[in-house]
């Protein structure tokens, strides 16, 4: 085996394969990064529904509440605008805005009984008609 020049393809084909996984490993990076800047614009636009939801129902308890109306956080900004339904239940819809961009949003049914306030979900007014 007296051939000279075989080492030289075999460490090509090496530092090809290298290069290969270590491309992919830094795509896979990308894709990781963006996934968990996806999932931390979910997270905030979540704290930013609940913050809005609990302000609407105190709102709603003090009897404060309009059609329409918003909320800034240092986070983002909440909207919300109520439509009333045909039976007597109110529709509350929310949209979480964040400073990032990301937007959530969260709808609920809503009926005044007497002096207490009940919520209602979507799933519950499917069932009850």
């Amino acid at each position: 085996m007296d051939q000279k020049g075989a080492v030289m393809p075999f460490v090509l084909i090496i530092c090809l394969i290298l290069a290969g996984l270590v491309s992919h490993q830094a795509s896979l990076l990308v894709a990781e990064r963006e996934g968990l800047q996806a999932q931390q614009r979910f997270l905030i636009a979540n704290v930013l529904l609940a913050k809005g939801e609990a302000n609407w129902w105190e709102e709603y308890r003090r009897g404060r509440t309009s059609s329409h109306g918003s909320w800034k956080f240092k986070e983002g900004e909440v909207h919300y605008h109520t439509l009333p339904t045909s039976n007597g239940y109110k529709s509350v819809h929310l949209k979480a805005e964040t400073e990032e961009g990301g937007t959530l949003q969260h709808y609920y049914y809503v009926r005044k009984a007497g002096v207490e306030s009940r919520s209602v979900t979507a799933e519950d007014k499917d069932n009850e008609g």
